[in-house]
């Protein structure tokens, strides 16, 4: 093997074939939420193996509802099969079969989704408890966390490149049916947003068959489309067990998680004083940054940010008719007193949005929102972990970001964070790659945790985002220096940019995100 005479480049030669080695070994690593090699393997808890006992054959089986096609608001763009018919991709039938063994810590059972013309999509060895609610908090702040957790919507993807599903269909099963299914590339299994133990199904496929027309499109969409898309609702109280599961460490007792009743929950919540000190270290220093831009003083435009919102803008759950093209909006348009209040299509029980029983929002106070301050979290890995504060003299609110590592954020990518405790990005692998620092919510050191709360200035207790009409926080770079951070809230279901703010890093800041964002890169 070739080695350098000189000895420092020697050193230094050693130093990358090994960086490179390790690399090779591990870069590649996924963690498998089911995988039991060099795992103490357990029977099924008792109060979970009872709930199969009691069924058919030991396979529970739930009753799932599915949008028909003439349903106009679903989020994706849909496949050309998608509902066509009454039976064929309506998954309303989910199956649940348990493991007999399984790792310490899960709940291991295989799920199969079937239609009313018998194609089933199976999904084996999957890890209930991946997509139960973990809960951080012991005490004063264990209520806003539930609600928070409980309902925002946070699911995984399963890949078909790793074999994370299969697909089985009938002979008696269309040649179109069975060409979509063939298109299918996704499938996702998500702890929806709607009430206690109501999830959701979606099945995506790829389709580039229009590619060329759509090419020369003024918007041009990516090709995923949706397939199937259904939810059913989990037994209460085989759901309060696998929360039980997920939280031996947290006292649920005076909890009602039967009920999960939002606004009760909500109520209860907003006595609390939230103790950011509890959240995260204390603040080392705050940077020097320069306010550049608030969207609402310079009228910047409303652009949508993603594939999302042009759907939900497109399918018309923005519902104020005064604001005929949201093209020709501004940040300070959208908050005209004579267009007030916001109305926005509700996303109801069953799982579908109603624009017959829109929702309204005095969205007047983001206007008083005009400063951005970035405080360095006192840890020894990093100064780039990072506290955000927006707020403003005459606003009402304060909103906070705790721990949020700003070398994970990619220029021109969004960083998309909902808000509560614990947060991460909304999408996830079912089995997420960790070569590197960039962890999964489940294995995230405590001192990285990341949270996003709005808290009332005055007092510091807890405000109800969902009430105040917001759901997410966009956080990006807009070019490759990283020197300018740009944030965005989101309203109500993610359908529309409602403030912006862009805040001028200081040099030693941004010199040590470019250096950090290494780490995650390879």
């Amino acid at each position: 093997m070739f080695t350098p005479r000189n000895k420092k480049a020697r050193i230094l030669f050693f130093k990358t074939f090994s960086f490179l080695l390790i690399f090779i070994l591990t870069g590649c690593y996924s963690y498998k939420w089911a995988n039991s090699n060099g795992t103490l393997l357990s029977e099924a808890p008792n109060a979970i193996k009872t709930y199969f006992d009691a069924s058919p054959n030991g396979i529970m089986t739930i009753n799932a509802i599915s949008p028909s096609e003439d349903y106009a608001f679903d989020a994706w763009e849909k496949d050309r099969v998608y509902a066509k018919d009454s039976l064929a991709m309506h998954f309303n039938t989910v199956e649940l079969k348990l493991h007999n063994t399984m790792p310490e810590g899960t709940v291991i059972v295989d799920f199969t989704f079937m239609d009313g013309k018998g194609n089933k999509v199976i999904v084996s060895d999957f890890d209930l408890l991946r997509i139960v609610p973990k809960f951080n908090s012991n005490g004063q702040h264990l209520y806003p966390e539930l609600l928070l957790e409980e309902f925002n919507r946070y699911g995984v993807s399963l890949r078909k490149e790793f074999n994370e599903f299969s697909i089985i269909t009938p002979e008696t099963t269309s040649i179109e049916d069975k060409n979509a299914l063939n298109r299918v590339y996704r499938t996702g299994i998500t702890n929806g947003c709607l009430s206690g133990g109501k999830w959701e199904f979606n099945l995506n496929t790829e389709d580039f068959s229009d590619f060329d027309s759509r090419l020369h499109n003024n918007i041009n969409f990516n090709q995923s489309k949706i397939l199937a898309h259904s939810w059913f609702l989990l037994d209460k109280s085989f759901y309060k067990h696998l929360i039980a599961l997920k939280n031996p460490n947290i006292d649920l007792k005076d909890v009602d998680l039967t009920g999960f009743n939002y606004d009760t929950l909500s109520e209860q919540s907003q006595n609390i004083v939230i103790d950011f000190d509890a959240l995260r270290n204390p603040i080392k220093k705050v940077w020097k940054t320069e306010m550049l831009e608030i969207g609402y003083k310079s009228e910047r435009p409303i652009e949508l940010l993603d594939m999302e919102e042009h759907y939900k803008i497109e399918y018309g759950l923005f519902l104020n008719n005064n604001l005929a093209s949201i093209s020709k909006e501004t940040y300070k348009s959208i908050l005209d007193p004579e267009k007030q209040p916001i109305k926005l299509a509700q996303f109801r029980d069953e799982g579908f949005y109603s624009n017959k029983t829109p929702l309204t929002f005095d969205m007047n106070w983001l206007k008083h929102l005009d400063n951005i301050s970035i405080s360095a979290i006192d840890i020894k890995d990093t100064e780039c972990l990072s506290e955000i504060q927006i707020t403003g003299k005459w606003a009402p609110f304060t909103l906070t970001i705790t721990n949020v590592d700003l070398a994970m954020i990619q220029e021109q990518k969004l960083y998309g964070l909902h808000y509560g405790f614990n947060v991460y990005p909304k999408g996830r692998r079912y089995n997420p790659a960790q070569p590197t620092i960039t962890f999964d919510s489940d294995l995230m050191p405590k001192a990285y945790e990341q949270s996003l709360l709005l808290t009332d200035k005055h007092t510091g207790k807890w405000v109800d985002n969902f009430k105040k009409g917001l759901s997410k926080v966009y956080l990006t770079y807009p070019t490759l220096e990283k020197d300018v951070l740009d944030i965005y809230l989101i309203s109500y279901e993610r359908i529309l940019p409602l403030w912006m703010g862009r805040v001028k890093l200081p040099n030693e800041l941004r010199e040590k995100i470019r250096i950090r964002n290494q780490l995650y890169n390879y």
